[in-house]
């Protein structure tokens, strides 16, 4: 029962650190900032 519930657990935690790094796979990243410190941010993601 103890080794059931340790898989258990230890797939929730591999479940819930690799689903942000898909969800967040970027293309690319521009960052343009002006002579006034005004900065403009582009991010372009991969399909899923």
């Amino acid at each position: 029962m103890k080794k059931a519930l340790f898989i258990m657990t230890g797939l929730c935690i591999l479940a819930i650190v690799v689903m942000p790094a898909q969800a967040f796979s970027m293309k690319s990243l521009s960052i343009h900032v002006a002579q006034n410190g005004d900065a403009q941010v582009s991010v372009r993601t991969r399909p899923l």
